[in-house]
């Protein structure tokens, strides 16, 4: 669908069912009624932090005042942490981005694949987002060989696993900051673990980074530069993948 007009249909959908949406049509002088075609829709004001989010209770952002089953923290980089709710939806959405990287970039299906996932696994959402969408991958036809621990930013238990777990599986998928996870390939390294022998892929988020920095990690955890072994995902963990 075009972009335009999925963010139309979205915008027909919330304001039918989001109290706090309808409120700031109203204080912007818009009569919801009247956006009926692109053009009007292209005349709405932009919503922010401080006109939309913080303005109105939380339980009127909500599609029909429901906060959903789970609730993640922002990083607060803007002056003060914000509550990001998400539905059963959303984790099936990041199941889909996830699998999609696996089978067509990585071609791990039908691979023995044990993902680690080395975000925090507190407030923010990058842990737990993952850990839900990895384990709508495990139940996706090619990967029912798909494993997930989640040792979170503990390096020694990360280490721990590479080192008597991860020989198990044709492949390890390391998923993290990325200037963490290449502290954790140099402590890999001292601790003489064969990384050459995990066949390592990696998914990083949370910071850009250079290529140049892309093949010193590659490097040092024993994989081919000339093949894909890492994607980033980079972006606003707000709103999931």
């Amino acid at each position: 669908m075009d972009g335009k007009k999925q963010a139309f249909n979205v915008f027909k959908n919330v304001r039918k069912h989001v109290r706090a949406y309808r409120a700031f049509l109203a204080d912007a002088g818009i009569v919801p009624s009247k956006i009926n075609a692109l053009r009007d829709f292209e005349k709405i004001p932009i919503s922010d932090k401080a006109t939309y989010l913080k303005k109105y209770p939380f339980q009127d952002l909500v599609i029909d005042g429901r906060i959903p089953p789970m609730v993640s923290l922002s990083s607060g980089s803007s002056g003060k942490p914000f509550y990001w709710p998400r539905t059963d939806a959303d984790e099936r959405a990041g199941g889909i981005f996830h699998e999609k990287i696996f089978r067509d970039i990585f071609k791990l299906k039908g691979k023995r694949v044990l993902a680690v996932v080395c975000f925090s696994m507190g407030n923010w959402i990058a842990g737990t987002f993952t850990q839900a969408s990895l384990r709508h991958v495990a139940r996706s036809r090619g990967f029912e060989h798909l494993s997930i621990v989640t040792p979170g930013i503990d390096r020694d238990d990360i280490l721990q696993i590479l080192e008597d777990f991860a020989p198990s599986f044709d492949a390890i998928v390391l998923f993290g900051y990325p200037p963490f996870l290449m502290d954790v390939v140099f402590g890999a390294r001292e601790r003489r673990v064969p990384l050459k022998d995990l066949n390592l892929y990696f998914i990083l988020a949370g910071e850009n980074f250079s290529e140049k920095w892309r093949s010193l990690l590659l490097r040092q955890a024993g994989v081919r530069t000339d093949e894909i072994r890492s994607v980033s995902i980079y972006g606003t963990a707000d709103a999931g993948a």
